[in-house]
């Protein structure tokens, strides 16, 4: 039980007995001071509760509570008769329409030795500051909240790995039913296989502070239905707390136009050496968007003679697939006229300064089955691999600038005798890892034949994907091995 006995607290200062020093330190309080016998008259307002109530002592002496407000009884949810009888102290929020206030009031019994009520202390605290603050903020966040319902995207706060705030609009997206469950993450609307790295990838967001982290991922709902989401993360400070905003955008839509193209390009991907008796051939192609920039062709010359060239367009996407088809027909064209890699490369750079502003990466070459014998020619692709018979790797060079940046250009060759069981790796610059992580070669190159080495290169760039969102270039691989 919580009373408040003013005569015992008060007995260790004989001076505070005499009446008009208790008056003197009431009035001395900011606060509204009201006492009030058990039948609700009033004994004391200190002078912050005449002035609140714009009353002299005399006027409200002897009165009852409610008089001094003009009514017939009581007001509506007054705890007065619950004080008197739980003889607890009980506290309570009320608005003064008269003074246009919001009042925090406290209401403290004070018993007699015997535990009777005796009076009712009433203190008021004026809060209408921060009550009108706390209606302004609820107010400002029933206007965002209708700002997010209102945008075309789908709006996610995560805090705590839960959600703490979502639009309208995601709902359409993800079903939200799963997290009804006490204490469910967020992550389990995700994908199984990917939670973990979704995970990872919000912590590190947290403490980075990182803004716009994009991700794509497939959901399916409870229909098994497909949808690509594109999600953009940021950190975000609510309600005072670390969070992570997710923008989260349906692109099915998109994703089946651009699929359209990229199923187009995959399937004038060479699968097979033109000259199917003399090699076989293994190949990567990952775009960093849907649609690659990267680009290889091989053309039959004769029985004994194959052209190729691998191509890294500037660029990413679909202009960099335009940019790959304007390519080709020059490349085409060159053929049909020059077998030399050499030649090919030097005429190529010629055409294209005179008719393209952009630039070119590409390594051109040959294989000659009658003298055994390759030939390559670098232009911004400077680097390939050969793997002997007896699994030695060897990393070749041939300098030379991008097709298109200089008329005179200077581009290395190199002439390499080939037998059976000898295998050639050329590589775009999204996987220059290869040549600069040198586990890559002597871990698994020298000790994997070439199919397999290209389903460790699968898993690689997957995973990359799945921890990343996407590759940061186009990766490509053109690997031939020699029967």
């Amino acid at each position: 039980m919580q009373n408040i006995k003013i005569l015992d607290s008060m007995s260790y200062d004989t001076s505070l007995n005499n009446p008009s020093t208790l008056f003197k330190i009431f009035n001395a309080i900011p606060d509204v001071i009201k006492i009030y016998k058990p039948n609700r008259t009033i004994v004391f307002f200190n002078e912050a509760a005449c002035d609140f109530y714009n009353k002299q002592q005399e006027e409200v002496y002897d009165k009852k509570c409610f008089e001094i407000l003009d009514n017939m009884d009581h007001c509506d949810g007054c705890p007065f008769e619950e004080v008197l009888a739980s003889r607890k102290m009980v506290y309570i929020e009320r608005y003064y329409p008269n003074a246009n206030k919001y009042m925090n009031v406290c209401y403290t019994p004070v018993c007699s030795t015997y535990g009777e009520v005796e009076f009712v202390v009433e203190r008021m605290t004026d809060i209408t500051e921060s009550r009108t603050s706390s209606n302004l903020l609820k107010r400002d966040e029933k206007m965002y909240r209708d700002i997010l319902n209102a945008y075309p995207d789908g709006i996610v706060i995560i805090q705590d790995n839960k959600l703490a705030l979502a639009n309208n609009e995601i709902n359409k997206m993800i079903d939200l039913s799963i997290l009804d469950e006490k204490d469910r993450s967020i992550f389990y609307c995700m994908p199984e296989e990917s939670r973990k790295n979704a995970t990872k990838m919000i912590r590190n967001i947290l403490k980075n502070k990182s803004k716009k982290v994009i991700r794509s991922y497939n959901y399916y709902n409870s229909k098994n239905e497909k949808s690509n989401l594109q999600i953009s993360l940021s950190y975000i400070v609510y309600k005072g707390k670390d969070a992570v905003l997710a923008i989260i955008r349906d692109e099915t839509e998109l994703r089946k136009s651009l699929n359209m193209a990229t199923d187009i390009q995959n399937s004038s991907l060479q699968k097979e050496f033109p000259l199917r008796d003399k090699a076989d051939v293994e190949c990567l192609y990952y775009p960093a968007n849907t649609v690659s920039g990267d680009y290889f062709k091989m053309y039959k010359i004769s029985e004994e003679l194959v052209v190729g060239v691998l191509v890294d367009v500037s660029g990413k996407g679909v202009t960099a697939a335009l940019n790959i088809s304007a390519f080709d027909v020059l490349f085409l064209q060159e053929i049909l006229t020059n077998h030399d890699p050499e030649i090919i490369i030097n005429n190529l750079n010629s055409k294209y300064n005179e008719y393209n502003q952009s630039f070119i990466a590409a390594c051109c070459f040959s294989f000659n089955f009658t003298t055994k014998e390759a030939i390559v020619v670098g232009a911004g692709i400077n680097e390939f691999l050969v793997k002997k018979a007896d699994a030695t790797v060897n990393e070749m060079e041939v300098k030379g600038p991008f097709i298109g940046m200089f008329t005179d250009s200077l581009f290395d060759k190199k002439s390499i005798r080939f037998e059976s069981g000898d295998e050639f790796y050329f590589l775009t610059d999204g996987l220059d890892f290869i040549f600069n992580d040198g586990r890559v070669i002597q871990t698994q190159l020298e000790k994997l034949n070439m199919k397999n080495f290209k389903k460790y290169m699968d898993k690689h760039l997957n995973d990359m994907i799945l921890e990343n969102g996407s590759l940061k270039d186009d990766s490509s691989m053109l690997a031939i091995k020699i029967k």
